[in-house]
């Protein structure tokens, strides 16, 4: 009798594992997570990239392609204004220009114009301030004819005379006027009316690209204007 009470309930046992016990749904009648299925998970690495200026300064971007501008805010041709490189856009992402000074490269910067005012945006990544140099403008040519520097977290409220960029200095400090934890979005550049190149087609700096050195990333969602 014992042996035909085991035998019966064995084979329950076996009959409820074949049932609810075997590979497959879960109890919410999810897929259970699996190697294949389950979602890959970031690396986060970083692969600095590095810059140089048309006067042969070496910058390195230790966040690699999210420093550069993304977009443009406003852009006010000085007067005289240029007649050509007039395009506000040219001044997006990373250094493009070769040098060869033809039509193409000519497409790689804009000209800002006697006294003219260029505002950007960076989109997926903010300034701060860090250890040494925190924002770098490439500009093109082999003087580099001064701009104005300025910095706003909104967009609104401006800290102005940041910084001068000239001469073959294209980096520039912003630790003396910003207080820790701020981080800043927009970057205006006015050219400085040195009038160097007032009888050209050219007039005022020419901006190739600008570049945070110190920087942290973020999602575009996490933005507010």
């Amino acid at each position: 009798m014992k042996t035909a009470v085991a035998l019966v309930l064995c084979g329950l046992v076996i009959a409820l594992g074949v049932m609810g016990c075997g590979k497959g749904k879960d109890q919410d009648d999810q897929q259970p997570a699996s190697e294949a299925t389950s979602p890959s998970v970031p690396t986060n690495e970083v692969t600095p990239v590095e810059a140089t200026t048309t006067q042969g300064s070496k910058v390195v971007f230790p966040s690699g392609d999210i420093s550069w501008a993304d977009a443009v805010v406003s852009f006010t041709p000085g007067d005289p204004a240029p007649q050509r490189s007039r395009d506000p856009n040219a001044a997006l992402g990373e250094p493009d220009y070769q040098g060869t000074d033809d039509a193409a490269d000519e497409a790689t910067y804009v000209s800002l114009g006697h006294g003219g005012e260029l505002v950007l945006e960076l989109m997926d990544n903010v300034l701060v301030d860090g250890e040494g140099p925190d924002l770098a403008i490439f500009e093109i040519g082999p003087e580099v004819e001064p701009i104005l520097l300025a910095i706003s977290e909104d967009g609104k409220n401006w800290m102005i005379d940041v910084g001068r960029v000239e001469g073959s200095t294209c980096a520039v400090d912003i630790a003396p006027f910003v207080k820790t934890g701020q981080h800043f979005r927009f970057i205006k550049l006015m050219d400085a009316k040195a009038g160097k190149s007032n009888d050209s087609d050219w007039p005022g700096a020419d901006v190739n690209a600008v570049g945070a050195i110190n920087t942290l990333s973020f999602l575009p969602a996490e933005t507010t204007k």
